[in-house]
């Protein structure tokens, strides 16, 4: 009885807290959390997929990979940086190919490849970029 009573309060919590969100945001208000800085940046970005990139492999286990690449943009930029992807695949295949760290993707920097597109694009337009995947050919 006790068990069924807490569950219950817990429902009433969670779609309280929901709907008090919803309320906030229907009604142009910003949610408490959304307040603080770190939790704002988190909320206005907009992740984009690069199509996989074909790069030759810097072990001999395998001759290419094919290498998928993520990035955040800013919200609201993602119609400029769709614009500009013929440099963007440009800066981000040079990065792929002078780097020998694909077979561990997560060791792999984007930061000089970050900073050449933000120079062109805007400051702070690109925030970051990683390798989602990566596959041996």
């Amino acid at each position: 009885m006790r068990l069924g009573t807490l569950i219950f309060l817990a429902f009433l919590v969670v779609v309280g807290g929901a709907w008090g969100y919803i309320h906030f945001y229907w009604g142009g208000m910003t949610p408490f959390l959304c307040q603080f800085p770190q939790v704002a940046s988190l909320l206005d970005r907009e992740k984009i997929s690069l199509k996989p990139f074909i790069v030759p492999s810097p072990s001999a286990k395998a001759t290419y990979l094919l290498v998928t690449v993520e990035f955040t943009v800013e919200k609201g930029r993602g119609l400029l940086v769709s614009k500009q992807l013929p440099l963007l695949r440009g800066t981000v295949l040079n990065a792929l190919i002078q780097s020998k760290e694909l077979a561990r993707p997560r060791r792999v920097r984007f930061g000089g490849a970050i900073a050449s597109i933000n120079a062109k694009l805007g400051e702070g337009t690109i925030r970051e970029m990683w390798i989602r995947e990566v596959r041996s050919i």
